[in-house]
């Protein structure tokens, strides 16, 4: 037989639990509102990054293409922009050296009085001359870990004249023991007696410059000059398989920042000005500076052709959307395919479209000339390429360019 007051305190248990559980559950979620009001309010306000609440966001290396990164509030990204700017100025330090005319110390006779008898004695004097660190003759960036470095020089600088030193950034002194002839980007290399261990920085690939792009200008140690990229294309259509090159403007004249080196927010090397105000790219430098460290020599490999890379172009003449590849061409000045070249030793001809360097496909981010700049002198290719709509493969042997820079010792 049933309680009834027992029956009666059930229901009341019952309707307790519910009440409780919803007047919780309300709680809960004002609690979830103002937590997360105040995360984002006042802790993590800079910046939503769709990948991590708490997660940094580099703005210097962000893929400019990426479209969801959400700025909230502007005016703190430029507070952590100038972070990020001075950041980026005492990492590169290290990189560059200081070059002065050296100087002897001289060792004067002089007269001095003996302290003890008061009689006048024979004595040698040091005259202290000094090297002004604000003031070096040039300034220059280094590119292996072994002491070789690159200037931009003015036309009337005469290396060869003046006995010169190098102060890098810990104050260390070196003498030149290598010095190259000025290339005809007007730039020169020398290299620092017994160094090693020098910090190397990365030249920015191609494919990695971008509209808008945030750059840094270093005419000399002590000013800097924050820039971006206005303009970019490919110097010209015809392109050449020695040499890989961009068409660049920057917000800043180039004139106005001659013989600087230029750098992206990661502090990579972009950009060297010359002494004319060109501007040159770094990558185009990749091969020779990593031969420097493996043979000494700053010869490129040469394969010898001349092509239109399809990823910028469309052929009016032709019915296939063809938006890849490396076509060979000449522009009636130029051949196709250069004359004893491997190219022209392996069969290639114009008219044919490279699609495959051994693992590397031909397109919008891979440029023939960048993937043959991988390689050196004596390297096996393997090409995959179109004639006529049909598919073939050869393979040729990449011979050192006709084009030698001389590094032997000069000082």
């Amino acid at each position: 037989m049933s309680n009834p007051k027992l029956e009666k305190n059930k229901k009341i248990e019952f309707k307790n639990f519910w009440l409780y559980f919803l007047l919780f559950f309300i709680c809960a979620i004002i609690a979830g509102i103002f937590g997360g009001t105040i995360m984002r309010g006042y802790i993590i306000k800079d910046i939503y990054s769709p990948y991590s609440d708490y997660s940094e966001v580099d703005l210097g290396n962000l893929n400019p293409s990426n479209p969801s990164l959400i700025i909230s509030e502007p005016k703190n990204v430029v507070v952590n922009q100038d972070v990020k700017i001075s950041e980026t100025i005492n990492n590169l330090k290290p990189s560059f050296v200081s070059v002065f005319e050296k100087i002897e110390v001289p060792i004067i006779a002089t007269k001095l009085i003996d302290d003890n008898s008061g009689v006048e004695v024979d004595a040698e004097k040091i005259d202290y001359n000094y090297y002004d660190l604000r003031n070096p003759l040039l300034i220059g960036f280094i590119i292996t870990s072994d002491g070789w470095a690159i200037a931009s020089v003015d036309d009337n600088f005469d290396f060869l004249k003046t006995d010169l030193v190098v102060v890098d950034s810990n104050r260390r002194v070196y003498e030149l023991v290598n010095l190259s002839e000025v290339n005809s980007d007007g730039l020169i290399l020398f290299r620092l007696s017994e160094a090693k261990n020098l910090v190397v920085r990365k030249n920015l690939s191609k494919i990695n410059f971008f509209l808008g792009q945030s750059l840094l200008a270093f005419k000399d140690l002590n000013s800097v000059h924050p820039l971006n990229v206005s303009s970019l294309k490919e110097t010209q259509a015809l392109l050449s398989s020695e040499s890989s090159s961009l068409s660049l403007e920057l917000s800043v004249p180039a004139q106005d920042i001659k013989n600087s080196f230029i750098f992206n927010l990661a502090g990579d090397l972009a950009l060297i000005v010359n002494n004319k105000g060109e501007l040159v790219p770094a990558f185009s430098y990749d091969y020779q500076w990593r031969s420097l460290i493996e043979t000494n020599s700053l010869g490129r490999p040469f394969l010898g052709i001349n092509y239109l890379d399809l990823s910028d172009i469309k052929i009016a003449s032709s019915s296939q959307d063809l938006n890849k590849g490396a076509l060979l061409f000449s522009d009636g000045k130029v051949p196709a395919v250069l004359i004893n070249s491997p190219a022209a030793k392996a069969g290639l001809k114009e008219g044919d479209i490279i699609t495959w360097i051994n693992n590397y496909e031909l397109n919008s981010g891979n440029d023939l000339a960048e993937i043959v700049s991988l390689y050196k002198p004596g390297d096996k290719l393997t090409i995959n390429y179109l004639r006529e709509g049909k598919t073939f493969k050869l393979e040729l042997v990449l011979e050192p360019s006709p084009l030698e820079v001389d590094i032997s010792p000069k000082l």
